[in-house]
């Protein structure tokens, strides 16, 4: 065969490399950062005028005026302890309630009170049954070594906001 001079072959190499090459420093970790978050509201909860009342407080930015919700009436709490003082002129209730988880509640200090019938001067832990009723037991202190021997408890209508109107 007669090769043609004119004619060329034209070949072409592509070479291709792949690969790495060292890092000088270790790869760079990237972490999203924790959400911002505006603090809990506070949350309280009071007694007044035989009602018990919820009031949310927030926090506002700084420099900020914010319009708090209005304290919104609520069921009252189970009561831990109350006290019912009678004086020859008034009645006033003492209550520490059994607050729920993250609120804060204030207790309820000599708030006036109707007397109920058939009490005499004395102060008198009250105890809710079920009925609705309250149980009032005079408070005693004995001293050491001597036997007291209390009235025996009454039951009364329960005063606001145990449970009485």
């Amino acid at each position: 065969m007669n090769a043609n001079p004119l004619r060329r072959s034209r070949l072409v190499v592509l070479s291709v490399t792949l690969g790495c090459t060292p890092a000088s420093e270790p790869p760079i970790e990237t972490t999203n950062p924790p959400p911002i978050t505006a603090p809990a509201p506070e949350v309280t909860l009071y007694a007044k005028g035989g009602r018990c009342y919820q009031e949310v407080e927030e926090h506002c930015p700084e420099g900020k005026k914010c319009n708090p919700p209005a304290p919104e009436q609520v069921d009252c709490p189970p009561v831990q302890a109350a006290t019912l003082t009678v004086t020859e002129a008034a009645c006033s209730l003492d209550v520490d309630w059994r607050c729920p988880p993250d609120t804060v509640c204030k207790p309820l200090k000599e708030q006036a009170t109707p007397c109920p019938e058939g009490l005499w001067p004395a102060s008198y832990r009250l105890h809710t049954t079920a009925d609705g009723r309250c149980r009032a037991m005079v408070k005693t202190s004995c001293p050491e070594g001597v036997t007291c021997n209390p009235p025996p408890p009454r039951s009364i209508d329960c005063p606001p906001p145990l449970g009485g109107v």
